[in-house]
């Protein structure tokens, strides 16, 4: 992993994933040193040649010149057998002589000829031999440069990194993923609240989908130190002491909202003004918050729950005076007491109030729809409180993390509050939901829509649509090998519920809980690496990623509707300046030699080649010709 210290390594960034990217091409085979041609000479043939040119055109010479040679003997001959008068014989030698000196002339004029056409050639040669050696050094000066060049980016290539994380913008303070299965949730919490917690964040889990997919990263927490609660209702409601800290005012706000989910025709304004003076006056205690109720509705059994009836005429004559005592206020006292009797015994076992700073409340899977709806609702109520609190803090951005898991179980106005708050405070609220429907209610402004794995055809259109935009850019993305092979071996790995939770106490103070654990970047790789089913799977599997650098898998996936249904179970699409990618939410790919926590926007250019190869220039003329067949291997 890159240690490197940039604004992708912000404190406050969010990481959704990594995403396969090569920077820096493979350069391919390194250039071919080039070596010397055939040494260039005057070939003996054509010298031979040339001789025999010269003899052949002088042959008529050479014999006219043999005949006035045998002319020269034979006259002397005949002036002595006294045939010729001796008179003639001087005359005919010095005219056979005057005859031979221009034959001798042109024979050797010949001659030069045929020396100088040779010396030229070797002249010739030798300049052309001369000329190759120069270009066979500038060559080799050239292939020097390139080689250096060819070795840079053979280095850039294989020590760049090749996950680059994916962030959340700064700008967006909300994230809507869509669809997903199991362990692709598993994997989003772990890396998106794995990621808030290093940095001593505080992240609070709402999980409706009635198994434990946040199993894995309450294993990480708990391997690196953090504080961590586990509640799972109703069976520990009593011991979820989630919003017993909230103010009077901002308690009786939760409980009106939950008690508007079980009833939508209640009024949330006619509730809250009777529950706000009923807490302030009994304080944040649910069970005295539903005697009080009883008392105001007019239930004579509720005096026997008061400690005497003194305490009990006092509050009846308190609440009346406050409350009024119209059969409007009794009957709506009455029917609150009953919609919020499932939450009678919340916080009631509470042993102290040690600080957490990752809070897990999940729902029972046979907790049924009406009480995961109820639950959702309290926590998502308290969690908006909580933040609107620290709206005048100036925290950093996310300071407060709030994943929803199953958020279609939410109705719109818990979802529209918590975000309002979320923005107003400066803190991240994350909504996974595994369908989406046509329902009107679209993702804030301020919202980054992701999209994993989807269940069915609509959910896929619908979200296909909410990717692309209006522009509708329909992108094919390569998914590599390991997040193929790693996503299929954990498909089945989340456990059907939570494990038995040893700590008793989930919160704090009021609105942060604690500064916060750091964990230094290294022990947390390390806890990923060790203590998740994740980074075990992925360090089994390390070998496919360096196999394979470019990690081509030979199949595309088009963010359509019949493409959506194919992801691989851990990635999921999201929207980059570059366009939509494909992003492997993985935790245990924090582990890998090639990961890094650098965005790829946030990375230097790599490195270009100071002479880039030309269109129709090939590297293989500058090296040696191609190795000799070897008789030996039975080739050739």
């Amino acid at each position: 992993m890159d240690g490197a210290s940039d604004r992708s390594t912000r404190s406050d960034a969010v990481y959704l994933g990594w995403r396969h990217t090569i920077l820096a091409p493979d350069p391919g085979a390194p250039p071919k040193r080039p070596t010397p041609g055939d040494i260039l000479q005057v070939s003996d043939e054509w010298l031979a040649e040339q001789r025999r040119e010269g003899t052949t055109t002088n042959r008529p010479l050479w014999l006219a010149a043999l005949g006035l040679v045998l002319m020269v003997v034979l006259w002397p001959v005949l002036g002595q057998l006294r045939i010729l008068p001796g008179v003639l014989v001087v005359v005919l030698v010095a005219l056979s002589v005057l005859l031979a000196v221009p034959l001798a002339v042109a024979l050797w004029q010949g001659h030069s000829v045929t020396r100088a056409r040779m010396a030229a050639e070797r002249e010739r040669v030798a300049a052309r031999q001369e000329s190759a050696e120069r270009e066979l050094r500038d060559r080799q000066r050239e292939h020097a440069e390139r080689y250096r060049e060819w070795q840079q980016r053979k280095q850039a290539f294989e020590a760049q990194p090749r996950w680059y994380t994916v962030t959340v913008p700064r700008r967006h303070s909300r994230v809507d993923l869509i669809g997903g299965t199991d362990a692709g949730w598993a994997a989003v919490l772990t890396t998106m609240a794995g990621s808030r917690l290093r940095s001593g964040a505080d992240v609070t889990i709402l999980d409706l989908t009635g198994r434990a997919v946040a199993s894995g990263l309450v294993a990480l927490s708990r391997a690196c130190g953090i504080p961590t609660a586990v509640r799972v209702v109703p069976a520990d409601v009593s011991r979820l002491g989630l919003g017993t800290d909230l103010p009077p005012r901002a308690f009786a706000e939760v409980l009106a909202r939950v008690a508007r989910i079980q009833d939508p025709n209640r009024s949330l304004d006619a509730d809250r003004g009777l529950l706000a003076p009923l807490v302030e006056l009994v304080g944040v205690d649910v069970p005295a918050i539903l005697t009080a109720l009883a008392t105001v509705g007019g239930d004579t059994d509720a005096d026997t729950l008061w400690s005497n009836a003194e305490d009990a005429a006092t509050l009846r004559a308190t609440l009346r005076e406050q409350l009024g005592e119209d059969r409007r206020t009794r009957d709506r006292a009455w029917g609150l007491q009953q919609l919020l009797t499932p939450l009678e015994s919340l916080g009631t076992r509470l042993a102290g109030a040690d600080p957490t700073q990752l809070t897990v409340v999940a729902t029972d899977r046979g907790s049924g729809r009406s009480a995961t709806a109820l639950f959702g609702g309290y926590v998502a109520s308290v969690m908006a409180e909580r933040l609107r609190a620290g709206e005048d803090q100036e925290p950093d951005p996310w300071w407060h993390t709030v994943i929803v898991c199953g958020a279609e179980h939410l109705g719109g106005a818990e979802i529209d509050h918590l975000t309002a708050a979320a923005d107003r405070s400066g803190a991240g609220v994350v909504f996974l939901r595994g369908r989406v429907v046509e329902d009107g209610h679209h993702p804030a402004d301020n919202s980054m829509v992701l999209a994993m794995r989807m269940p069915d055809a609509l959910s896929a259109r619908i979200a296909a649509e909410r990717l692309r935009g209006s522009g509708g850019d329909p992108a094919a993305l390569t998914p590599h090998p390991l997040t193929e092979i790693v996503g299929e071996a954990l498909r089945d790995s989340v456990p059907s519920s939570y494990r038995p939770d040893s700590v008793t106490v989930d919160t704090g103070g009021y609105p942060r809980m604690n500064a916060g654990k750091l964990v230094a970047p290294l022990e947390y790789v390390r806890q990923v690496r060790t203590a998740t089913s994740w980074g075990r799977t992925t360090r089994q599997a390390e070998e496919i990623d360096s196999a394979d650098p470019l990690g081509d898998t030979g199949r595309a996936v088009e963010v359509d509707e019949k493409g959506l249904r194919t992801l691989p179970f851990t990635a999921l699409v999201a929207r980059e300046p570059d366009g939509l990618v494909l992003v492997d939410a993985n935790p245990g790919i924090m582990g890998l030699p090639t990961a890094t926590l650098t965005t790829v926007r946030d990375t230097p250019p790599p490195l270009v080649p100071a002479h880039p190869p030309q269109e129709g220039e090939t590297e293989a003329n500058l090296g040696p010709p191609p190795s000799r067949l070897d008789w030996r291997s039975g080739t050739g």
